[in-house]
């Protein structure tokens, strides 16, 4: 029978980023810049100088906007406005913080070089070095996250640890010592390779006696250099570990990926030693919380594992029973207790432990197993009735399976499923913090959920999504233009009747008439304004509302009276009560204009002045009337830079299309391999079943045969 199924044991990268890119930023910001800049109270960092704009206003109005959009994380339109702001001169009065800004977006958005240069540009103009540490621990982070493992440690060891603060020094030495494992890991198997492919050279070259000496000596000398690499890993990997704040969850990761590296390696015991120490570290933490239980779930399963790898069944069996049955490991520790059992003799244990796991999703692939290693266990128990049956029931229900995986598939090559994450896809988040879209729910996820948590689906998920919003601006732009174009054509109608209304004189003629009763009804206004500023006539600047508030308590006590003539009305003697409401109403109303006058006043002589100012504008001089004649070439001008754009966007959306659909035919592939991959997993099953459905069979007439001869 095949070894049970078990995924690669993997190292813990750590916990969620906990910033999400907005906050990200805005933490580098309160490092490099003042935090008077931020519109927010950051944290306050030690050995941080505010070097920077000392005050907290918005000096600059397009700063202002810029900020606006990145606070309500629409960092595609901030990354914009900078960019205008840059075209038309820059950002004055805030130092270098836009640039920040525009640094991290270009980060959220993958642009990891673009970042690099600016954020390193920002560095060189501070000196402090606390402050740099922080920052480029921060970038090593990013980095780290996606996936730019190498260019990680790169600027991770330009990290000066002493300068960083006590409450982050543990993260760091904690992605110090996954960056060295994962690079001195490398290092080992490709020496280990080295020193196998050399050996295998000379015993089949036939070398002679003094060349294989020789050959020894340096197979030898290689070997010594692979114990010395191996010795320093661990040296330097448990220093790391021991620098980390004791009992703090950095360490206690940093003692998992350790145990993880010393199973690769082919020490698994000392694996286990220190997985159960890790263990016994997380039993004595005095604050027990979720991610301390999946830890330590996931440190038992994982021990459990080394253990049956080495044929220590019974370990393996008292650490997978340690695993909570409600955990993410359960499925994969009731698979293991299950084969350690059975190694181990116990072949009623292991049927328990696999009959609860078979009851489970069955889109796991360890779920799918027990279909064939619970009649395995009967099998070996001598039920062979139990067997046989269970061994057909296995190959029918991956039949099954197989068959509507092919469904999907087809529906996953003609687009169903990658379109139906983007149905009412709207303008949002973007970057590579941004939310992942949702799972639709017509996508058949019982086969798809593994593919979908893919972090290689995920990063090509992220880059349509940023394509998709990327669009929508693009066709926002292109509407913006068309109004232009609109706004372009009236005015050469404009023009054209402006032309044709009477020559230069008449039409020089036509606006001092107009700029003149234009004054003579601003007159008109002023005076009348100033006699209700005098007499405080605050009903006259009342709102649409209240006038018509006003009206109708107006018609009602009209109504009212009217109402208390007629001697039917006059007997229910509530008229008085009826008068003293309206009454009431009345004065709450003019209290409320009363309460509103003089911001009202203030908004009308506001908007007077800019009247006057207008007026002022309309003084038409001859040379002014030529000039406003002589416009053609700048509509021209208009007109050919207007359709420019029109072609250049249109442009970019043919290549975000083409780009869109090239990275849906990569999602595509990548879905397809995977279901692929799942269907030769479960042809595997179905075919161990069928062998052992035809051994049983054959062991079943053997049987017989023998029977029969020794029938007297």
């Amino acid at each position: 029978m095949h070894r049970p199924f078990c995924n690669k044991l993997l190292f813990i990268r750590g916990t969620s980023f906990g910033l999400s890119f907005g906050r990200l930023v805005v933490a580098i910001a309160c490092l490099i810049f003042s935090p008077a800049l931020l519109a927010v109270d950051p944290p306050v960092i030690k050995g941080t100088n505010a070097v920077l704009d000392k005050t907290d206003s918005v000096k600059d109005l397009r700063y202002g906007t810029v900020l606006y959009e990145f606070y309500q994380e629409n960092y595609f339109e901030a990354l914009k406005l900078l960019n205008v702001a840059k075209a038309q001169g820059g950002i004055k009065n805030h130092g270098d913080f836009p640039e920040l800004m525009e640094g991290g977006i270009a980060l959220s958005y993958g642009l990891d070089h673009k970042a690099q240069e600016i954020f390193n540009r920002l560095l060189e103009s501070n000196t402090d070095q606390s402050v740099n540490s922080q920052v480029r621990f921060y970038l090593a982070k990013v980095l780290n996250e996606r996936g730019l493992a190498l260019e990680a440690a790169r600027v991770l060891g330009t990290v000066s640890e002493n300068s960083l603060p006590k409450e982050i020094r543990g993260e760091y030495l904690f992605h110090e010592l996954n960056l060295y494992l994962e690079t001195t890991i490398d290092q080992i198997n490709e020496l280990e390779n080295v020193v196998q492919r050399q050996a295998k050279q000379r015993r089949s070259s036939g070398a002679p006696a003094g060349a294989t000496e020789s050959g020894k000596a340096q197979l030898s000398q290689e070997q010594k250099d692979l114990k010395a690499l191996r010795e320093t890993l661990w040296s330097k990997a448990s220093n790391i570990i021991e620098s980390i704040e004791k009992g703090s969850i950095w360490q206690l990761y940093g003692q998992y990926n350790l145990a993880i590296t010393y199973q690769q390696l082919g020490q698994s015991l000392q694996g286990v030693a220190i997985m159960e120490s890790l263990v016994k570290a997380i039993d004595n933490v005095t604050e027990q919380n979720d991610e301390l239980r999946a830890l330590r779930d996931r440190a038992n399963m994982a021990a459990g594992y080394m253990n049956l790898y080495d044929e220590r069944y019974y370990l393996a069996m008292n650490a997978f029973k340690l695993v909570h049955l409600d955990s993410l490991f359960s499925n994969k520790a009731l698979l293991g207790y299950g084969w350690a059992a059975l190694k181990a003799g116990n072949q009623q244990l292991s049927v328990n432990a696999w009959t609860e796991l078979s009851k489970r999703s069955a889109s796991d692939l360890t779920v799918q197993e027990t279909f064939v290693a619970i009649p395995y266990a009967y099998e070996q128990m001598g039920i062979k009735g139990a067997a046989l049956s269970g061994f057909e029931k296995a190959v029918g229900s991956y039949q099954h399976a197989i068959a509507r995986i092919d469904d999907v598939i087809a529906d996953v090559e003609q687009g169903q499923f990658i379109d139906a994450f983007f149905q009412g896809y709207e303008l949002g988040r973007v970057g590579w913090f941004a939310d992942t879209p949702a799972i639709p729910l017509t996508v058949p996820i019982q086969y798809l959920a593994s593919i979908v948590t893919l972090g290689q689906f995920q990063e090509v998920l992220k880059d349509i999504q940023d394509l998709m919003s990327l669009r929508l601006n693009v066709e926002h732009w292109l509407d913006t233009v068309g109004t232009y174009r609109d706004i372009l054509e009236a005015r050469k109608i404009a023009h054209e009747r402006f032309i044709g209304a009477g020559g230069r004189v008449s039409l020089y003629k036509e606006k001092q008439a107009l700029a003149k009763k234009l004054r003579d009804e601003y007159e008109l206004l002023r005076a009348e304004l100033d006699r209700v500023k005098r007499n405080r006539e605050v009903l006259a600047l009342s709102d649409n509302e209240e006038m018509q508030s006003l009206i109708t308590l107006k018609q009602a006590k009209e109504m009212l009276e009217t109402f208390v003539e007629q001697p039917h009305f006059a007997k229910v003697g509530k008229s008085e009560k009826y008068q003293q409401r309206i009454d009431r109403l009345s004065r709450l109303i003019y209290w409320q204009a009363n309460d509103a006058f003089e911001g009202r006043l203030w908004a009308v002589e506001k908007q007077m002045s800019i009247i006057k100012q207008a007026l002022r504008d309309t003084q038409f001089s001859g040379l002014g009337v030529e000039k406003a004649l002589d416009i053609t070439p700048e509509l021209k001008r208009y007109d050919r830079k207007i359709s420019s754009l029109e072609k250049r966007l249109n442009n970019v959306l043919f290549e975000i299309d083409q780009h869109v659909e090239q990275h849906k035919s990569n999602m595509r592939a990548l879905a397809v391999a995977q279901l692929r991959q799942q269907q030769n997993s479960l042809r595997r099953y179905m075919r161990q079943a069928n062998l052992a459905i035809v051994r049983l069979y054959d062991e079943s007439v053997s049987a017989s045969e023998d029977y029969s001869e020794v029938k007297p």
